[in-house]
């Protein structure tokens, strides 16, 4: 039943496989970082971030996670510049600014443009039915940055 599937259950699973892959010699290990997100059904409930890591290890994380090879820089920025209940124009403007900070700090030969069209964009929306994961179009994404 799906009440029995919840994404600490999920996560539990997923960093057994995970941690059992990286612990075996025989075997290359995984590299991957997973987010495993839980959207509450209504307001009243919590939402659930769980981070599970290359090894197997987990945690939940508040507010925000951040993942992939710049994760502490951007960490670290979000930690000073982070506000909660964030409008979603507000939410994708900050991640915006804080990917072009980011990108200010590396050389030339490394840096990329970004722009709508760079950017990758979903939300988990408690209003949407049965699915609550959507992407933003190129086009919802330009709208929101100007």
């Amino acid at each position: 039943q799906r009440q029995d599937v919840t994404a600490k259950w999920l996560t539990n699973v997923y960093s057994q496989y995970i941690g059992g892959v990286f612990w075996q010699l025989d075997s290359k290990p995984l590299e991957v970082e997973l987010l495993v997100c839980e959207v509450a059904e209504t307001s009243n409930q919590a939402n659930n971030i769980y981070h599970i890591s290359f090894d197997g290890t987990f945690w939940e994380e508040k507010d925000y996670a951040v993942i992939g090879g710049r994760s502490d820089e951007i960490s670290q920025i979000l930690e000073d510049t982070y506000q909660a209940k964030l409008s979603l124009p507000a939410a994708v403007k900050l991640a915006t600014e804080t990917f072009i900070a980011i990108e200010d700090s590396v050389d030339e030969v490394d840096r990329f443009t970004i722009n709508p069209s760079t950017l990758e964009v979903a939300v988990l929306d408690q209003k949407r039915n049965r699915r609550k994961f959507a992407r933003l179009s190129v086009e919802d994404i330009t709208e929101i940055l100007s």
